[in-house]
């Protein structure tokens, strides 16, 4: 017993360490039951204060992300574009950079404008493809050639054929000429190859990324965008048409990207993403 009230009819009494005051007109049942009864009261209003608290964090939750998609929707990256990124491009694995045409006024002009003497030239057996530059290609390791001929592949008429492999030869810029044979004709974008054609078998495969420290959606061979995309997604041969795939592919990164998502949403926009869709149908590999 620590003291005693008379004037309260109680007694304060210390028991762990924690001190209670008993009303002495009542038993020691009556004592516990209600302190017993305090205790629910305290607990249900702790509940009660958890719970508005819980409720109070998701409203601004709510509030933040509202602000974050209305910031975002009005996010506008800006930065200095690459030459090359006027035409199919990407880096290979060991850094080299790769372009390739979109038509055959630019398959003719990387060739004039672009193509250099370590350079490494690029085409589908079949016809229907880009020309292909893989630049500084004579000093290029074996895994850069292959990954250019794979790029050349997955951007031609293979993928839209539905053909999931296809050959791909290089050749030296001194092997490529706008000049036809006596009597023969080339067509806008066609070139006349001479000499040893340096073959390849390649299985087509496709990716599409976000590379944040520049600031760009990234596509090409898979492994060569693993190597710099932060987010990325494996695409293949499939049923869906471009604009439909780009809007899916977009809303994919975005929801990649956790914190940066509205950074990655502002870049990775459809007309973006539809930039490295390889021509026809295609689906986001599982």
């Amino acid at each position: 017993i620590k003291r005693v009230r008379p004037e309260k009819n109680s007694v304060v009494v210390s028991i762990s360490g924690l001190e209670f005051e008993l009303d002495v007109t009542r038993t020691i049942h009556e004592n516990v039951e209600r302190y017993y009864n305090l205790s629910k009261k305290a607990k249900e209003k702790a509940i009660g204060v958890e719970k508005a608290i819980e409720n109070t964090l998701n409203e601004i939750k709510s509030v933040e992300e509202k602000i974050e998609r209305r910031y975002a929707s009005k996010i506008r990256v800006r930065r200095r574009k690459e030459w090359y990124e006027n035409y199919r491009w990407f880096i290979t694995s060991d850094g080299f950079l790769v372009i390739g045409g979109r038509s055959a006024k630019m398959n003719e002009e990387i060739v004039s404008k672009h193509l250099e003497n370590k350079d490494l030239f690029f085409h589908t057996q079949s016809p229907g493809a880009p020309v292909v530059i893989l630049k500084n290609g004579t000093n290029a390791p074996k895994s850069s050639i292959r990954e250019a001929a794979i790029f050349a592949a997955s951007y031609s008429s293979l993928w839209k054929e539905g053909k999931y492999s296809g050959d791909v030869y290089y050749v030296y810029p001194n092997q490529v000429s706008k000049a036809a044979k006596h009597g023969e004709y080339l067509p806008r974008g066609g070139f006349y190859i001479t000499g040893k054609r340096n073959y390849i078998s390649v299985e087509l495969n496709c990716a599409i990324g976000v590379e944040l420290s520049k600031l760009r959606v990234i596509g090409g061979p898979t492994d060569a965008i693993k190597r710099y995309a932060d987010y990325y997604i494996e695409i293949e041969i499939g049923d869906k048409d471009p604009n439909e795939l780009s809007v899916e592919i977009s809303k994919r990164l975005a929801g990649m990207a956790g914190d940066e998502e509205h950074i990655v949403r502002a870049i990775a926009t459809p007309d973006e993403v539809a930039k490295f869709l390889p021509p026809g149908r295609s689906k986001i590999k599982l």
